[in-house]
């Protein structure tokens, strides 16, 4: 994968947080969910709480319409592949 390819993925998940109007705590907390980390150590890294963490990935969760982790990856698994459909046309 090159990197103007991951560069257009990372746009198109952008948008879609922007879109939503996600906070930057919100981005955050999705983002490290994405990358695997457990609310305790996303709260680590981010330098709050552990149940901040959760409020922050609930609020994005409602505001991008999903009720789960796994939600969240299908949403942007769909998202990847449109920016992808959009680029090859």
């Amino acid at each position: 994968m090159s990197n103007q390819t991951i560069s257009r993925e990372s746009d198109a998940v952008e948008r879609a947080f922007d879109e939503k109007a996600l906070t930057g705590r919100e981005k955050d907390a999705v983002r490290s969910l994405l990358q695997g980390m457990t609310a305790q150590s996303a709260a680590k890294a981010m330098g709050v709480s552990p149940s901040s963490v959760g409020s922050y990935r609930g609020r994005a969760y409602e505001k991008l319409g999903v009720a789960s982790g796994r939600e969240l990856i299908v949403l942007l698994q769909a998202i990847l592949g449109k920016a992808s459909a959009l680029s090859l046309s």
